[in-house]
């Protein structure tokens, strides 16, 4: 699961042109929702986001990390209208 997030924000990082880009430095927070909050711990999702705007981005930038324990924003993304 620490991969799957690394994996993500590389390929949303300027570093994968296939895929939509996005500010990764201007981005002040970051929401994780499903199974991966389950799955690692607070401490292992933003040491692993810590680590990429380190050594990736070259960055001191951490944004903050909001995590949905409780499927809420997930289940909203999924209503049909």
């Amino acid at each position: 699961m620490q991969l799957a997030i690394f994996l993500v924000l590389t390929k949303m990082s300027h570093y994968k042109q296939a895929y939509i880009n996005l500010k990764l430095l201007s981005i002040n927070s970051i929401v994780l929702t499903g199974g991966i909050t389950k799955v690692l711990s607070t401490d292992e999702i933003e040491d692993i986001i810590s680590f990429f705007y380190k050594k990736i981005l070259n960055s001191q930038h951490n944004p903050v990390t909001i995590l949905d324990y409780n499927y809420d924003i997930w289940t909203l993304g999924t209503k049909a209208e």
